[in-house]
């Protein structure tokens, strides 16, 4: 996101911003990503940079998905 939002930003304009990005943010998680990952449940947290940029952490239980081994070192290992 562009560096919109600053220490001079005025606080009506901020929170219009932040309005925005959450419509954003939702329309994208229901059209997009809902029907394409078939997730059962979510978590996400908003934040915001010191320069202003909104991003969104988020944590999606997939159904269907494999589960993860973390007994051994070797699964452990993320290889991309």
């Amino acid at each position: 996101m562009f560096r919109i939002l600053s220490s001079n930003t005025s606080r009506p304009t901020r929170i219009l911003l932040t309005e925005y990005f959450h419509i954003r943010w939702k329309l994208l998680l229901e059209k997009v990503l809902t029907p394409f990952l078939l997730f059962k449940h979510f978590y996400c947290r908003y934040e915001r940079q010191s320069r202003g940029s909104a991003h969104v952490h988020c944590i999606l239980w997939v159904e269907g998905a494999s589960h993860m081994n973390i007994s051994s070192d070797e699964s452990r290992d993320c290889h991309f």
